[in-house]
């Protein structure tokens, strides 16, 4: 038997494996005359679109998609009429483009023509939803902020243009109104795309268009909607404000706004230089446009020694000019509150305008460097905190309403990090405008530190020992050689809430410690300028009537802080001032025993919040009106000092005296009849005219009252007799006064040319009246 022949050693040899290319091979071009029927030409798109859907970059021929690839760059596709072409076209395009990166198989003229068609056909189509191919339009936009192939944007020579629209049409897109039917709220994944996108393209432009800076500048202004009206000529902003957006009374900031802080925040480096730049340019031009107006004025420092007068225009800007610095400085508000890595090469500009020769940019840097440490934006300061004296209970220290004025997010102060920290020179040259000569510079100044110290820095927080040297500083103010400052210094007090005013300004003492903040402002009662005293008097009395309920729960921090405020007031009564008098009647019936206290219409009405004001007590009891106002009329005698005791009296007493004087006058009126009478005319005037003459002088400005009073005459409007009678009578109870008091105001009892004489001259003649302290004397 043969041999069984021995097993061949088999060698198996593994032949490379192909890479699969491109499956689809139908036509997408023609030639003309020959066109694609619509119907046929969307369903091989979408065959296409599909196809490349599904594949990786790893595992394709690249060159399988040469063919298609110059069929889809095709003017007969890019400019089809079919909306729903061009999309599927754009779709296909940025499948190659993620495909065959980093080598896009397509020339620079290729390139240009497909992003202009998506930047002006595909991205405004986003705003609509509803579109027939909104998830083509959504594939695209994902597609160019995944992939990054909207970078291929930066490599298209003079490229400037398509750069621009893409940076507006996406700005356009997120703040303009829905285009659906129904309203129907864009995507949140635009949103983001958007900025992906947006931030790539920044990263990877080597220098961006100066246009494409002013779009992301113009966003800052959103919260701010006094930028509508406000438009300089230049029009420098090109960014689009929504008018929907005029009224920001909202939870959360526009997504325009948003976008540009998170391309701002991603790109810091970058974006410091453009805005250095930019904001370098706007202040140049300002002061360009008024070097011919001021020539003379150039050559001379005057920030170090003279007045305001003369150092107004030097060196600085006309009234455009000044508009748009304005705009600007508020920009850089905003700015800090959003993303302040872009304001590093900034602030030392803005603090270079600190020692400008103008006082309106010394002015505008001094407003600008208080509102960015306190963190205050474009929108402006929050609502000033509600302190309302004839409120019940008053507000207490407890009370967490207090804390509810800043909901609204734009306004809401807010400091991403602490400014004195981030710059300690230009926040110690800020400081130093405490010195300065001019009188606007150091109220702005006031104004600014009161803000840091009400804010807590924008919520970054002050040590104590910054926090005691800026109350020091508020109490040097209340003290300035200028009233202006003076006037500053007493309003930043009444812009702190209750809480803090006790916690901050009370370390330096109370209303009767010689030298503390509220001491100082207790002085400012009797100023030598009226201006002052109308400012001082009723934040004082103000103060002392929101701190009622504590002062008499027996809070012994309080008392000593304003129980000794009705005294101070009561006391200006011996100045022998008539303006003071008038003033002191308006602020003991406004703020020491306000009319309305408490509010009326909750005689009866059972506490439902503890926390709550307008006349509720406690749970389950009822209050009594009377009896609450008598209480406060006794706590308020009992901390006057002997000489404040006498004045109180005395104000009583003229209750009487003035009274036949006012009958008279209202019986005379009634003969007078409006200037038509039957008989006896010269006598009746001439009583008429000494009634006046006798009353007049014991008002501010006589002849004024003078006037009036005659007015009053001329209307014979017996309404308005009968509610002074009513105000006059003892038989009239509380509650009647009142009313008649509010219906004489109401009916205008005199009809004054001064806008505040109403207050002056029928409110004090009214409360002169009231029966109101009889249980006293």
């Amino acid at each position: 038997m043969a041999p069984r022949p021995a097993a061949a050693a088999t060698t198996e040899v593994e032949e490379p494996q192909s890479i699969p290319g491109l499956q689809f091979n139908e036509p997408l071009s023609w030639r003309a005359g020959k066109q694609i029927a619509v119907a046929d030409l969307l369903r091989r798109l979408q065959a296409l679109s599909r196809e490349m859907q599904g594949m990786e970059q790893e595992e394709n021929e690249r060159d399988s998609f040469t063919k298609v690839a110059k069929e889809l760059v095709s003017p007969n596709l890019l400019s089809h009429k079919d909306k729903g072409v061009k999309a599927l076209t754009a779709s296909c395009l940025v499948d190659i483009l993620r495909l065959c990166a980093p080598n896009a198989p397509f020339t620079g003229q290729q390139l240009r023509d497909i992003f202009n068609v998506i930047i002006s056909q595909i991205l405004p189509a986003l705003a609509d939803p509803s579109h027939a191919y909104n998830n083509q339009h959504l594939y695209i936009l994902n597609s160019l902020a995944q992939v990054k192939s909207i970078i291929l944007l930066a490599d298209i020579p003079s490229a400037e243009t398509l750069i621009i629209n893409v940076f507006k049409i996406c700005f356009d897109v997120l703040s303009g109104p829905s285009k659906t039917s129904d309203g129907s709220e864009l995507q949140k994944d635009v949103e983001l795309n958007m900025t992906a996108m947006l931030v790539c393209l920044v990263d990877e432009t080597q220098a961006l268009p100066p246009d494409v800076v002013d779009i992301i500048v113009a966003q800052f202004l959103r919260t701010d909607p006094r930028v509508l009206r406000t438009s300089g000529a230049k029009n420098k902003k090109n960014g689009i404000i929504d008018e929907k957006q005029s009224t920001l009374e909202l939870r959360q900031l526009p997504p325009a706004y948003m976008m540009a802080t998170y391309i701002c925040n991603s790109c810091p480096e970058k974006m410091a230089r453009y805005f250095s730049q930019y904001f370098n340019e706007v202040i140049i031009d300002a002061s360009k446009s008024s070097s011919q107006k001021f020539p003379s004025k150039n050559k001379k420092r005057h920030s170090d020694g003279l007045d305001d007068s003369d150092d107004e225009h030097a060196g600085g800007p006309n009234e455009e000019g000044l508009t748009e610095l304005r705009k600007v400085h508020g920009l850089l508000r905003e700015l800090w509150r959003a993303c302040p890595g872009v304001l590093q090469n900034v602030v030392p500009q803005l603090e270079a305008e600190l020692s400008a020769e103008n006082v309106q940019l010394r002015l505008l840097a001094t407003e600008t460097f208080g509102d960015i440490i306190s963190g205050i934006g474009a929108a402006g300061p929050p609502p000033p905190p509600s302190m309302d004296p004839a409120a019940y209970p008053s507000n207490a220290l407890a009370d967490p309403s207090e804390n509810t004025a800043s909901l609204n997010l734009v306004t809401k102060p807010s400091s991403p990090q602490p400014f004195p920290s981030a710059h300690p020179q230009a926040y110690m040259n800020y400081l130093g405008r405490r010195q300065d000569k001019s009188a606007l510079i150091r109220a702005a100044w006031t104004t600014g530190i009161g803000r840091i110290l009400t804010t807590s820095a924008g919520g970054a927080g002050l040590s104590r020992q910054d926090e005691d040297h800026l109350i020091a500083d508020i109490g040097r103010m209340l003290g300035d050689a200028d009233d202006k400052v003076r006037i500053a210094a007493v309003k930043v007090v009444a812009s702190f809430s209750f809480r803090d005013l006790v916690s901050k300004l009370g370390r330096s003492g109370g209303v009767d410690d010689s030298g503390s903040v509220l001491a100082t402002l207790a002085e400012r009662v009797k100023d030598k300028r009226h201006s002052v005293r109308e400012e001082a008097m009723p934040v004082l009395g103000r103060l002392w009537g929101v701190a009622v309920s504590e002062i008499a729960g027996g809070n012994d921090q309080i008392h000593a802080l304003l129980g000794g405020a009705p005294s101070k007031i009561l006391n200006t009564y011996y100045t022998n001032d008539k303006e003071v008098m008038g003033l002191l009647d308006r602020v003991f019936f406004e703020q020491l025993l306000p009319l309305k206290y408490p509010a009326l219409k909750a005689k009866t009405t059972k506490v439902t919040n503890g926390n709550s004001q307008g006349g509720r007590e406690s749970q389950g009891e009822t209050m009594d009106p009377d009896k609450v106002r008598t209480e406060r009329m006794l706590l308020l005698v009992r901390d006057l000092d002997e000489r404040a005791k006498k004045v109180f009296y005395i104000n009583q007493a003229r209750q009487s005296q003035l009274s036949p004087y006012v009958s008279a006058f209202l019986e005379r009126c009634e003969e007078y009849n409006g200037g038509v009478m039957d008989q006896n005319e010269t006598q009746i005037k001439e009583h008429l005219t000494r009634l006046i003459q006798s009353f007049a002088p014991r008002l501010p400005n006589p002849q004024q009252a003078s006037a009036d009073l005659w007015k009053f005459t001329k209307m014979h409007d017996r309404r308005s007799y009968q509610l002074i009678r009513f105000c006059m009578k003892a038989d009239s109870d509380y509650r009647t006064v009142v009313k008649a008091i509010v219906s004489a105001q109401l009916k205008k009892v005199i009809v004054a040319t001064d806008e505040e004489l109403p207050k002056e001259g029928a409110v004090k003649a009214n409360c002169r009246n009231l029966p109101i302290c009889d249980s006293l004397q």
